[in-house]
């Protein structure tokens, strides 16, 4: 029949005529994400199942370039600049592949982000190469990274599968990413107010980062309204830089500024 000549795809023109369907994968798509500071660390794979298999040096195997995860590439996406155990790494998406070993693994970033899997695999678009140490961990039935132990300026991205798990060590220098976000963010409306100023300039005080450009954050903001609040934040500029008599004498004046409740908080 028409029908049956139709799926079978004899009917002229048929495969053009019919639109691919959207069919779940076998191994689904997933993301995960951590901020830190002010950078976001976004993974983005496919999760491969054991279904009864012999992972390691099996279904992966050992000292073959691997995709990291299944289907499309694992890519690695970064917001500002970072380092991985240590290499330094431009902000930017990445795929991810590795080289599985009984020992020590290699972790390659690729600027081809974009590719399936590894099978098109070129080591002349690596932009980085690391060393990582396995180790055991709880069985895993289906692939998945997490981010682990995270703070202000760093975190382990593991690869957890089987009874593997192969953390990263990612840092990111915070103070000089939200040093340079300040920037950014003065050029905007903010740029008209002293607050902005003065709380861009006590950071980074507070932070002992970018002393002589807050500096002159702290003036822009006295130059809009000279007062109690900025004026202690240029004194302790001038302090962290050395200057512990205009400190001083920018303090006195402040207090000849304060509010009521200024001098309350002040005092407390």
């Amino acid at each position: 029949t028409a029908l049956a000549l139709l799926f079978a795809g004899l009917v002229p023109g048929a495969a053009a005529q019919a639109p691919p369907l959207v069919l779940p994968k076998v191994s689904q798509r997933a993301s995960v994400s951590q901020t830190v500071g002010l950078t976001q660390i976004t993974i983005t794979y496919d999760r491969p199942g054991i279904n009864g298999r012999e992972v390691w040096g099996k279904l992966v195997p050992y000292d073959s370039v691997w995709r990291a995860g299944a289907n499309e590439n694992t890519v690695l996406a970064v917001t500002s600049p970072v380092k991985v155990q240590g290499q330094p790494l431009a902000a930017g998406r990445y795929g991810v592949h590795m080289i599985p070993t009984a020992g020590d693994w290699t972790v390659i970033l690729s600027r081809e982000a974009s590719a399936w899997g590894s099978f098109s695999y070129d080591p002349k678009e690596d932009v980085l190469r690391v060393k990582a140490t396995p180790k055991p961990s709880e069985p895993q039935e289906r692939l998945a990274y997490t981010f682990d132990d995270p703070d202000s300026s760093s975190v382990f991205a593991t690869l957890r599968w089987e009874k593997l798990a192969v953390p990263v060590r990612i840092d990111v220098d915070t103070r000089q990413v939200v040093a340079d976000s300040l920037r950014e963010q003065l050029r905007g409306l903010g740029r008209f107010s002293w607050q902005p100023w003065a709380q861009a300039a006590a950071w980074c005080a507070n932070n002992d980062v970018n002393l002589d450009e807050a500096t002159t954050w702290a003036d822009n903001s006295i130059g809009l309204n000279r007062n109690f609040t900025n004026l202690r934040v240029k004194a302790m500029l001038l302090e962290k830089r050395g200057d512990a008599a205009g400190a001083a004498a920018l303090r006195q004046e402040a207090l000849g500024l304060a509010t009521e409740a200024e001098m309350n908080l002040y005092g407390y």
